[in-house]
């Protein structure tokens, strides 16, 4: 998060953390289910963000995002699509009161996805981009994993919505305007590809005359109704709507008033109907606060002594090996596989030093209670890659482990001390040319 220029700078105390082993976790118990709705509604919604899909490579000099940013709808549409993606497998709760929530995107529904927009948005099969780049990409591009956390702190104790604890009022309200006129926008794009004839489009009219485009968005942004949500992920979400009939008797006037060319007709305008196969134009539009309404708390604080690991993500090869008797599915073949990785990062795990020589699985020994919060945490194994064939039948898959969640689980069971940062040494006042002997 970034300052406001307003604010002075955040002032922040550090925190050691000392091995302890009278130290006791206090865990949240039974999370009400209101809660835990909450806590994977938000985990959820932070998961779907997936930035990492539009730095992914098309092909030479041109990225995911380069490309849909040609056309700010197939952009929007884009991100739209990636907010709906499903929860992968299961929520993690854990005592804390948090929850971790995993999105998975395949290459293949990536791919699936942009030859979508391709053919609706002719503008970005400019410079010869088509459907071979899109399968070369996909079989480049990584199984791309993205995890929201949320905290049932979050919740929020005041007006604001959930999630917006850190966006300032004033933010929160230039955020839902932009949001809105992004979907009204996107209403009258949307308006444009209908169809008034046979052989042509709405886009035609207005586009035939500056004033006629300017006319009918002036309109639609009185007649058209417009709801804004400030969504969990920090993003405002805004939904534009109008009717069809309203439409047509928008586009009548303005054919009146401003129209002067000799192609359309408003007889035209009354045929739409016939031609729509819907009685109403929805969209949406989105917006994110901008940097210079968000806040940082006064005070922050600094663990001294985080482990290295705490920031890396083990790997390891889990492997099926065939029995002569077994009949299994190939989905169960990849979970034997994904589960003997998975046994083989428990053991990488255990193996991890926290502070002065002390393992994890030592640690452990000591704080039973958090034998639970480890194999949840274990849980949360991905699958990476794609699954290799061996010779003797059997599968081998790649799989992965963020480890900052397994610090914040032993970092619970430790004994925190806050202890100020040390005093900056003061400079030495240099002689003047006067004193210099």
């Amino acid at each position: 998060m970034v300052s406001c220029p307003h604010r002075p700078p955040a002032k922040f105390g550090w925190l050691l953390l000392v091995l302890a082993t009278t130290a006791q976790a206090q865990p949240v118990t039974g999370l009400a289910p209101q809660d835990r709705a909450f806590l994977e509604r938000l985990a959820l919604a932070r998961a779907r963000t997936l930035d990492q899909v539009w730095a992914l490579p098309l092909k030479t000099n041109l990225t995911v995002g380069n490309w849909v940013s040609r056309d700010v709808s197939a952009d929007r549409a884009l991100r739209l699509w990636c907010r709906s993606l499903p929860c992968y497998a299961r929520a993690r709760f854990y005592a804390d009161g948090t929850c971790d929530v995993d999105v998975r995107l395949s290459p293949a529904m990536l791919r699936q996805q942009l030859a979508t927009l391709l053919l609706r948005y002719p503008v970005l099969a400019e410079g010869r981009v088509g459907e071979r780049d899109l399968t070369g990409g996909e079989k480049d591009w990584p199984v791309l994993w993205s995890t929201g956390s949320a905290a049932l702190s979050e919740r929020s104790q005041t007006r604001q919505p959930d999630g917006w604890g850190d966006v300032t009022y004033e933010g929160i309200q230039v955020t839902s305007r932009a949001a809105a006129a992004d979907a009204r926008y996107a209403l009258f794009e949307q308006a444009g590809r209908l169809k008034v004839t046979a052989a042509r489009h709405l886009h035609e009219f207005l586009e035939s005359d500056e004033a006629v485009a300017e006319a009918v968005h002036e309109a639609l942004q009185r007649v058209a109704t417009v709801t804004v949500e400030c969504a969990l992920d920090q993003v405002a979400v805004a939904e534009a709507r109008i009717g069809l009939t309203d439409l047509i008797r928008i586009l009548t006037k303005v054919h009146q008033q401003h129209y002067t060319g000799d192609v359309f007709h408003a007889a035209d305008f009354r045929e739409m109907a016939l031609l729509a196969d819907r009685a109403e134009l929805k969209t949406t539009g989105l917006a994110v606060p901008p940097s210079r309404y968000l806040t940082e708390p006064e005070y922050q604080l600094i663990d001294l002594d985080t482990p290295r690991w705490a920031a890396q993500t083990l790997s390891a090869t889990g492997r099926y090996e065939p029995a002569d008797e077994d009949d299994f599915a190939q989905v169960v073949r990849l979970g034997i596989a994904r589960f003997d990785g998975m046994d083989h990062l428990r053991r990488k795990v255990e193996a991890l030093v926290i502070q002065q020589g002390v393992t994890v699985e030592e640690f452990i020994g000591h704080h039973r209670e958090l034998k639970d919060e480890i194999v949840t945490f274990l849980s949360g194994t991905r699958v990476v890659g794609r699954p290799q064939a061996l010779p003797d039948g059997g599968i081998q898959v790649q799989v992965e482990l963020p480890l900052k969640r397994l610090w914040l689980i032993v970092r619970a069971a430790m004994q925190r001390v806050e202890v100020d940062p040390p005093e900056e040494p003061q400079p030495t006042a240099q002689p003047s040319a006067e004193e210099t002997p």
